[in-house]
């Protein structure tokens, strides 16, 4: 182990609040000096506050464009390699393969700097790559020192490249676990202001409208009135809105914009679902928030989190996007408070090990490795 301070570089997008607490933790709770250098102050999908003042590491916040392709920013960023000079790292992490990660990964390389791939894809969320891109990672995997992952299937994806998997580490995505229990005392599915909530961008990947559906369907069933919370902003909120009017017989939705990190613990406390219907995500932190309120999620298998922190018949449902699937299920948890009670405690178990301090440690241990466990 490391006995002086490991100068670390990781090279990413923009700052995700649940990612700066990581960053804290390992500047923290390990012998590193970590510089963050991101990409852009923010990106036009996000309304997260980002309060630079709580970051306990340096960082770079690089000038550049970006460019939307489709829901991704693709950044150009021509400072990065003059930042990675001043920072002197050890190791350089890239947390992606935008052009200025790519740089970043090459200035490592030909510098003799140990490189480490860290990713919260899967092979499902990749598997649409073209062979350009496949052929970029298979060539910057060859050089690299170690690998990251933030699920078990992005483990698998590393694997399914080749890679050994004594290089690949974990630092999975967690929420605020000690914020979530506070809101927690004397919280029952009886005392519960929403029968479901959606959590999440109003796109179309996201799949919200299908969320108000299952809502309205789960009304039909249960013969009385469902309340929907609604949490977040996006281009389909005025199609939203339109719904939930013509279903208002039958569907209270509220909508309560986005709310940043501190209000969402009592929003998601306050919910006896949540609706994750996504078409697509790589892991989907929706569902560490859920189960650290003790809230049961019903989510998609093309979700990362499926199977690894929401287990089918646990502490929730994985099932396919049908409406009468979902509400069937929404309908059964609603009314036995017994298997509510059950996926919920289960809920708080699985999220347990999610934690900041336990994500930063796969950080430190695969810089560790990198640099072959040598002192710096």
């Amino acid at each position: 182990m490391a006995t002086n301070n490991m100068i670390i570089s990781i090279v990413t997008n923009i700052a995700p609040p649940y990612r700066v607490k990581v960053w804290n933790a390992l500047s923290l709770n390990y012998p590193t000096s970590l510089r963050c250098i991101f990409l852009a102050h923010n990106e036009a999908n996000r309304d997260w506050n980002i309060d630079k003042e709580s970051f306990e590491f340096k960082y770079d916040t690089l000038p550049g464009v970006a460019i939307k392709i489709n829901s991704k920013f693709i950044h150009l960023n021509l400072g990065i390699i003059s930042s990675l000079k001043r920072a002197k790292s050890d190791v350089i992490i890239t947390t992606g393969y935008n052009p200025a990660q790519i740089l970043a990964a090459m200035y490592a390389l030909i510098n003799g700097i140990p490189h480490i791939a860290m990713t919260d894809g899967t092979i499902e969320s990749e598997n649409n790559l073209s062979p350009i891109h496949r052929a970029i990672r298979k060539f910057l995997f060859k050089h690299t020192k170690a690998f990251i992952g933030a699920s078990n299937g992005s483990i698998r994806l590393f694997k399914k490249y080749g890679i050994n998997e004594t290089a690949i580490f974990k630092s999975h995505l967690c929420a605020n676990n000690e914020l979530f229990r506070k809101t927690l005392k004397n919280s029952t599915q009886g005392n519960r202001r929403y029968d479901l909530i959606f959590s999440g961008r109003f796109d179309p990947i996201k799949n919200p409208l299908f969320a108000i559906d299952v809502g309205y369907r789960t009304s039909i069933i249960l013969n009385r009135k469902i309340s929907l919370l609604c949490i977040g902003s996006g281009q389909l909120l005025s199609e939203m809105q339109s719904k939930a009017n013509q279903y208002k017989q039958h569907l209270h939705v509220d909508f309560a914009g986005f709310l940043q990190q501190e209000s969402l613990p009592h929003a998601y406390a306050s919910a006896k679902i949540l609706l994750f219907p996504t078409a697509w995500d790589p892991w989907g932190i929706v569902a560490n928030e859920a189960c650290a309120a003790g809230t049961p999620t019903i989510t998609t298998p093309m979700a990362g989190c499926s199977n690894e922190i929401i287990i089918d018949a646990q502490n929730g449902y994985i099932l396919p996007l049908d409406e009468k699937v979902w509400s069937e299920h929404c309908a059964k948890l609603l009314i036995d408070n017994h298997l509510w009670e059950s996926f919920s405690r289960a809920s708080l178990t699985a999220v347990k090990e999610y934690t900041y301090e336990n994500a930063a440690k796969g950080i430190y241990d695969a810089a560790c490795s990198a640099l072959g466990n040598r002192n710096v």
